[in-house]
């Protein structure tokens, strides 16, 4: 009986611990980072999980905050939270309906798969698929990631 009890408690208390929500995106500050609002008036950070797009001063930088933007700025999503960075970001995945933005993110062009931080290896799948068709920063045959970009500013 113990057993059961416990595992019924679990079943309801699990997804309370989660800290997965939903919210309107009030800010995008570039094509891997969201601010979202929730209804009870709560502001989150958001960094997407396994993408990273290219940074705003490197090429393609203001066209993918404008991709994401157009994607999900003002526009209801859930997030589906991987833990928090260094930064203190929640790291989330991204659902606008059914929809998962980081893999648009990708399969459009706008971002690499983050392999440092990779766990959704469907990921790379998209990132190939875009650099065969050349789309979206692929068009650019001599594009760097961001992070040897970040490293390359960093010995400036």
């Amino acid at each position: 009986m113990k057993k059961i009890s416990l595992a019924i408690l679990f079943v309801f208390i699990a997804p309370i611990a989660s800290a997965d929500f939903m919210g309107r995106v009030v800010g995008v500050n570039d094509g891997d980072t969201i601010v979202v609002l929730t209804d009870s008036n709560q502001q989150y950070k958001v960094r997407l999980a396994n993408i990273d797009a290219p940074e705003m001063g490197q090429p393609f930088g203001k066209e993918a905050k404008k991709v994401l933007s157009d994607f999900i700025f003002n526009k209801p999503i859930y997030v589906q939270e991987h833990g928090k960075d260094k930064y203190g970001r929640i790291i989330g995945t991204v659902l606008k309906g059914n929809d998962n933005v980081n893999r648009l993110m990708v399969r459009y062009g706008y971002a690499w798969a983050y392999r440092q931080y990779l766990n959704d290896n469907s990921i790379l799948n998209l990132e190939s698929y875009a650099q065969q068709k050349k789309i979206g920063l692929w068009k650019n045959a001599e594009n760097i990631s961001p992070d040897q970009w970040r490293r390359m500013q960093n010995q400036k």
